[in-house]
């Protein structure tokens, strides 16, 4: 797990949302 910031911070919301199109990109791959 990476470090716990508050869920409000538009920068952990975008890191989040960074890290789910690239798993989901990957996931599509296979």
């Amino acid at each position: 797990e990476f470090f716990h910031v508050g869920r409000n911070n538009p920068y952990v919301q975008r890191y989040d949302t960074l890290c789910n199109e690239r798993l989901d990109a990957e996931g599509f791959k296979k």
